[in-house]
Parts: C-alpha cells; structure tokens; sequence
C-alpha cells in the first residue's frame, strides 16, 4: 500500500501524538507499505527527508515557531499549503488511504483530500482535538462544531487510545458508534539495562492546570525525601507559577521541554524510580507507557485513562485533587524500595505484553484494506 500520514506535530517536536504517529509510520514502512508523512516544518529540518526507503518526511513552511507548541495560524497555514502538497504528493504516488492524526488541524486536510481527490482517511484522536475532553479547547470546539463533525463523519474509521475518550465522542456522535474502535497508543522502548537508578520522581507532560503538577510539587515538598529529586519535564502556561512555588527547593528541577527522542531524556525516564501522572483528563496518557517501557513504578489519579492504562500492580491510584494523597502514596514507594522495584517490574513487563509497536501497529493496517 501507498499510505499518507498527516499530523502536524511529528519527531523531533510536538508532544504525545508525535511520537505515535512516527512508530505507526515506522512499523508500516517495515511492513513494507510506501509512507509519506506531511507535517509542519521547524526551524532547520529538512524540508524533505528520506528516513529510509520507505518512509519519507515532508514539511509544509513556513511550520511552526514553536517545538512543544503550534498556534492557530500556523494551523491554517498547514491546511492550505499542506493541500497543496498532499495533492502533488497524491499525482505522484495515488495513494491507496490516509492515516490522519488529530481532528484538528490534520482532519480538515483529510476532509478535503476525500472531497476533491476521493482518497478515504482513517481519523485518529488524541484528546485536545476531541471536544469537551479538555476544557482548554471548549471555545475553539464550539466555533468548529459543524467542521469537526464532518471531519469524524466522513472517516471510514475514528480510533481513540482509550474507551473514555471513544465514550465522549461517541456521545456526540452516537452514529460513529459501528466505525469507532479503540487502540492503545504505544510506545517505543526506552529500557536501558546500563542506566542505574536513582532516587528521582519523575513528570512528563505539558504544564497546565488538567496535569495538576502543582499537587505533585506540593506532596513532594511535604514528604520525607532529603535524598530524593523530582524532575518536571516540560513547557506549558503554568510553568512560573510552578517554578515560583518550588522556589528555594533545590531538589525540584525543571527541565523545560525535552524532545523525548534524546538521549538526555532516555537518561532520566531510566535514573528515575517512580513516574507520577495526577491528571484530571488524559487521553491515554503516552508518557506514562514511556515510563513503563523504562520500568518505573507508578502513581497515577484514579481516572478512567489511566485505570484502562495500568492497574494496581504497577500503581498507586489516588485522588489526583488531594496533595496528602499524593504525598502519602509517593512516601510509601520511598519507604519501601522492594515494593517501588516490585512494580516497576511489573510496569515494564505490562509494557512488553501490552504496548510494544508489534502488537499495536497491525490493528491498524487491518483498517487501512
């Protein structure tokens, strides 16, 4: 098969999506499918470029600003020129599907593709393109409510990494009920065996107020831990306020965005002992599969996300809202190291069974003919 990828965010920028859609990509290219990826351009990467020969990058300018975060203009400007592209690309290759990320931006491409070319396109969501799974979005949701429900209704498939985050979608669009299926992200593997451990608590994601860093940073400070570190990894609109917060805290480092295709943050998620997730909302959740793969233990809020994700064998659940909760679960994890290694063990082993690019990719392609 000829598959087009789109999403607007693809490695080395972008958050959870990001590295999805290029371990999707990846593993149809070694399927032996041909690949093309239209994405956003940034800074200096190539505006072409051949990662080997079957998958192939293609960024639309002039891209995005910024690497951990796209604005709605630079949206527009993908829809339009990535159009342009996408139709020569299409000429060249007639392609058999798209497999398109994201509602927004990438499925308005989609949508047109189908409507003037006839190419069919697969929908995955990721959460902020679904509405009211992120309050964040809600104005943006409602000024394209008609757009977005045709983006999600003219897909041959939509597919969630969760049931909670179908569930949402299907209640608004009850009719999408027959052609929605769910599909747990995956992630690459990230274990290292020659990175020893360390007595780091660690946090991954986008700083905002859903992610509840403030709580983690709050339970940390009132734990027992003169030998621990926490590291928040990542960018976001709550990022001085966090930082103005674990003032005088030289044990709290931020690290500011981090692609997760480096070296240094392969480096933590192994020196790191317990991975904390305290979200009001996840979609799924990709750094926390990440920090599975990597085998650290777990505590995570008590969300539908993340119950689907892992269970108590790997993790602490907790009322993400309580900072004694949090504090209390992270405390007995350092308190008790044998059963911290305990479940990261067993996260690492639920990664081996559950989330590896082989066993999830092939669900894919079976939608695709």
């Amino acid at each position: 098969m000829r598959i087009l990828v789109l999403n607007h965010e693809f490695p080395p920028v972008g958050g959870g999506a990001s590295p999805v859609s290029f371990g999707l990509a990846e593993y149809y290219a070694k399927a032996g499918h041909e690949v093309s990826v239209v994405t956003m351009a940034f800074s200096d990467l190539p505006e072409k470029q051949k990662v080997n020969e079957k998958l192939t990058i293609f960024r639309v300018t002039p891209g995005r600003k910024h690497k951990e975060k796209s604005k709605m203009s630079e949206h527009i400007t993908y829809i339009q020129r990535g159009y342009a592209m996408c139709k020569h690309l299409h000429r060249e290759k007639q392609f058999d599907v798209c497999h398109t990320h994201f509602a927004l931006p990438g499925g308005i491409l989609a949508l047109r593709l189908k409507n003037k070319l006839g190419l069919p396109y697969i929908l995955s969501v990721h959460g902020s393109d679904v509405p009211g799974h992120n309050p964040g979005f809600n104005t943006i949701h409602t000024i394209m409510s008609s757009l977005t429900k045709r983006v999600f209704s003219n897909a041959r498939n939509v597919t969630y990494p969760s049931r909670s985050l179908k569930d949402i979608v299907i209640k608004l669009y009850p009719s999408l009920s027959n052609k929605s299926v769910t599909i747990a992200n995956g992630s690459k593997d990230y274990y290292r065996e020659a990175i020893k451990e360390e007595n780091i608590v660690i946090f991954v994601g986008r700083l905002q107020n859903i992610k509840r860093v403030d709580v983690l940073i709050e339970a940390f400070k009132r734990a027992n831990n003169s030998h621990w570190k926490l590291y928040i990894i990542g960018d976001g609109p709550e990022k001085e306020n966090l930082k103005a917060n674990s003032e005088g805290k030289e044990n709290i480092i931020f690290t500011g965005w981090m692609s997760n295709e480096s070296n240094e943050y392969t480096e933590l998620l192994n020196k790191a002992k317990i991975f904390c997730s305290l979200s009001s909302t996840e979609s799924q959740g990709i750094a926390l599969v990440e920090a599975m793969s990597a085998g650290c233990a777990l505590v995570v809020s008590n969300i539908d996300a993340h119950r689907e994700t892992t269970d108590k064998s790997t993790a602490v659940f907790i009322n993400g809202e309580k900072i004694d909760e949090a504090r209390k679960a992270i405390q007995w994890l350092i308190d008790n190291p044998s059963e911290c290694r305990k479940k990261g063990s067993n996260a690492r082993q639920m990664y081996k069974e559950r989330f590896i690019w082989d066993t999830i990719s092939p669900r894919y392609l079976d939608l695709f003919t």
